[in-house]
């Protein structure tokens, strides 16, 4: 019977591995699945906050938007307002002296005088130009040509 007794006594030693055993498997199981938990709610945060980023550079860019169209509006006003000088100047010129307004035109910036003339009559310019410098009228003419290009 001792050797009943050793078995039974094996047979509850396997029984207890085994119950060990299971149970280190369902701690193992228990804390993964708090660490795949925590890695989920890792992953939500990480989302939510993606998502607000997200949002966020949206509302940039439609500012940005609005931004463009704010400059957009405020260069084209600026453009009208230098095309009325520049109409109004041209105006000045045309009613000045030929060899006058020459004098002037051999003293202006090139890109000037090129916007100033654009906006002049041709019976305006062409005494002016006669009274011109002859290199100036030469490089004035030329610009004239490339902006009509």
């Amino acid at each position: 019977m001792v050797i009943g007794h050793i078995c039974v006594a094996q047979g509850e030693k396997s029984a207890s591995i085994t119950s060990k055993h299971e149970v280190k498997l369902f701690t193992q199981l228990s804390d993964r699945r708090k660490q795949l938990n925590r890695y989920e709610e890792d992953i939500e945060k990480k989302k939510a906050f993606l998502q607000a980023v997200e949002c966020n550079i949206a509302k940039k860019v439609e500012e940005l938007h609005e931004l463009q169209k704010c400059i957009k509006k405020y260069q084209d006003t600026v453009q009208i307002q230098e095309d009325k000088k520049m109409r109004s100047l041209a105006k000045v010129y045309e009613g000045m002296n030929p060899k006058r307004a020459a004098q002037i035109f051999n003293e202006l910036d090139l890109s000037i005088l090129v916007k100033l003339v654009s906006q002049m009559k041709e019976v305006k310019v062409a005494p002016i130009l006669s009274f011109m410098e002859l290199q100036k009228a030469k490089e004035l003419s030329v610009s004239l040509t490339k902006k009509i290009d």
